[in-house]
């Protein structure tokens, strides 16, 4: 029954553990999926404005000299810069929008005729090459690419103009919303078998922190010589018993026990033979158990057995009677002397003699006590009568020879 509710009691932390992990750590997934997602993506289009800018570069200043970037172009130089940025992005994608910013800030070229505007580049000489997947009104959401690619002199290095340009590139956000995706799938499933694999971790670790703490627990409630149940664990099944047999309108029996001639086999034989004397009786205490009582060793030669759920006194008395010719124990010594333990026992009742653990306990000891000193009573008028009539036997032994 131990090990059952031992057992239980693992698989619900593990449960417990199972579900309460998973929550937080999917929450984490989630989160830390997007911010992946996000990163993922922003490497993806940064890569591919470089890649852009690139092959832009060599159509722009093909159709366009570089000196002609601090000025308006003219309808020539535009229509060729207009056919190279519109090549510049590639089959897959369609141009909505571009224009060209000088240094100073001088829209030199642009497709919506906004040429000859000023539009100020404050970050014109640290710039990088950048692109972004936006929104624009009727233009589906998920196809839109704004790059912003500063175009550098092949000779210099300095960067010259700015290309602005919103381009319709289904393919690329889909490529890259794969790729990122793919990335966020992998990160969510590491995690869940990073999780799976917790479980029987925590799982081992559960029953073996339990396993110690029956361990501990059960050294607790357990006399180390015997192996019986000890007081604490006679108040543990006890306590226990009482309230169960209220309920039920039952009965508790206890019997209480106690050695005689034990201190005659201690003196005698020493602590040695004594605490066999004790391993015995508690053997011989458990075959006569029957299923549900409790044998316990109080201390010394203190014992007890409860019986849990009886239905008279008789049953009890029964129970008495069985350990008493049980512990009848021939003691034999080294030197040929024997002494012959026997047990003084006593009975008590719930609720008619008492309604807790320990007056239940009190009831008992003082019958068993009771017992105890009336056999001794015996056993001392025994010998004053032998006494007596050794002493009458002497006297008609001497008159007799007068």
């Amino acid at each position: 029954m131990r090990r059952v509710r031992s057992l239980g009691t693992t698989k619900t932390l593990l449960v417990t553990f199972a579900v309460l992990s998973f929550v937080p750590l999917l929450a984490f997934g989630i989160v830390l999926g997007r911010v992946t997602q996000e990163s993922s993506e922003a490497q993806a289009l940064r890569a591919t404005a470089f890649v852009q800018r690139h092959q832009l570069e060599d159509r722009l200043w093909e159709a366009m000299p570089p000196l002609a970037s601090t000025t308006v172009l003219g309808p020539a130089t535009a229509a060729s810069v207009d056919e190279a940025v519109q090549n510049g992005f590639g089959a897959n994608a369609r141009l909505v929008d571009a224009r060209l910013v000088s240094v100073s800030g001088l829209v030199i070229w642009s497709t919506d005729g906004s040429a000859g505007t000023s539009s100020p580049v404050e970050d014109f000489m640290t710039m990088e090459p950048s692109a972004e997947v936006v929104s624009i009104a009727d233009t589906p959401i998920d196809s839109i690419v704004r790059y912003r690619l500063p175009m550098r002199a092949a000779a210099s290095g300095a960067a010259l103009v700015v290309l602005e340009a919103t381009v319709e590139d289904a393919q690329l956000v889909t490529v890259i919303a794969t790729t990122s995706g793919a990335v966020t799938w992998h990160l969510l499933v590491g995690l869940g078998l990073l999780w799976a694999f917790l479980i029987p971790v925590v799982r081992m670790v559960l029953g073996k922190i339990w396993g110690e703490s029956e361990g501990h627990r059960r050294k607790a409630l357990v006399d180390p010589l015997t192996g019986l149940a000890n007081r604490t664990g006679l108040t543990e099944r006890g306590e226990a018993a009482l309230s169960n047999a209220l309920r039920h309108e039952a009965q508790v029996g206890m019997v209480a026990i106690d050695l005689n001639q034990f201190k005659h086999v201690n003196d005698m034989g020493g602590h040695a033979v004594g605490d066999s004397v004790l391993i015995e009786a508690a053997g011989r205490l458990v075959e006569s158990t029957r299923r549900g009582e409790l044998a316990v060793r109080l201390g010394g030669d203190e014992f007890v057995v409860l019986a849990p759920m009886v239905s008279s006194k008789a049953e009890v008395e029964g129970l008495a009677s069985r350990l008493r010719r049980a512990l009848e124990i021939p003691v034999r010594f080294a030197d040929g002397r024997e002494v012959r333990v026997t047990a003084s026992v006593g009975l008590a009742m719930a609720p008619s003699d008492a309604m807790t653990l320990d007056d239940l306990l009190v009831a008992a000891d003082r019958n068993m006590y009771a017992e105890k000193n009336g056999l001794r009573r015996s056993l001392e008028e025994g010998g004053a009568e032998v006494e007596h009539r050794a002493s009458e036997s002497r006297s008609d032994t001497v008159t007799a020879s007068g």
